[in-house]
């Protein structure tokens, strides 16, 4: 059958009644349906985190860098998201971010916990912190992706500020060096045991 397009489509029905001849036009209504797909995000850890290492005793050195590595995939903007990446440690009294001065972060005994002034002083690379010990951090995210760290942002507070700018997402990497801050580490101060800190990246609609 040959295909007619739908513009060019005319219909006539000629009928004979009573000796005369009627024409009719057809007509035809078209009715729209559409969805509304919404913005979608999902994170993933990925495999190649490395989340649990072994200090060095007498110098708190760890030999293989720790890694938190999350995959952001979005259908999604920067209008429709805040992408948030956070840190805590648990103190004597609470949860406090586990960001430090100079992109570094900080670890907290998970038995003996820090007191809030110790935590303060290992934020800034200070001595009398005990049972605290702070590392070198570093926040990477693949192109065309960007990241920046605010001390005060908002509600978020201590953070740090991904942007997708108009890609699709990609992976985002938290790297902590094995070596300590000088004067963060000491083998007296700082008791044996766990000590943790936790990442946390979430996507926040708006």
């Amino acid at each position: 059958m040959k295909r007619v397009s739908k513009e060019k489509i005319l219909i006539l029905i000629i009928t004979a009644m009573f000796g005369c001849l009627s024409i009719y036009a057809g007509t035809e209504e078209d009715l729209l349906l559409s969805v509304k797909a919404p913005a979608t995000v999902s994170i993933e850890k990925s495999s190649e985190s490395i989340e649990n290492g072994s200090a060095t005793p007498g110098t708190g050195v760890v030999p293989t860098d720790l890694k938190s590595v999350f995959t952001l995939q979005t259908s999604g903007t920067d209008s429709d998201f805040d992408f948030i990446v956070t840190s805590s440690v648990n103190i004597d009294g609470g949860t406090v971010s586990a960001y430090g001065k100079n992109e570094s972060i900080i670890f907290a005994h998970t038995t003996h916990l820090p007191t809030l002034d110790a935590v303060n002083n290992a934020k800034n690379w200070s001595a009398n912190n005990n049972n605290v010990i702070t590392y070198p951090l570093n926040v990477s995210v693949e192109s065309p992706m960007s990241v920046v760290h605010k001390p005060t942002h908002g509600t978020y507070g201590d953070c740090y500020v991904v942007k997708v700018n108009g890609g699709t997402g990609g992976k985002v990497t938290n790297t902590v060096s094995g070596t300590p801050i000088s004067n963060t580490y000491d083998v007296t101060g700082d008791e044996a045991g766990y000590y943790q800190a936790v990442i946390t990246f979430t996507a926040f609609g708006k």
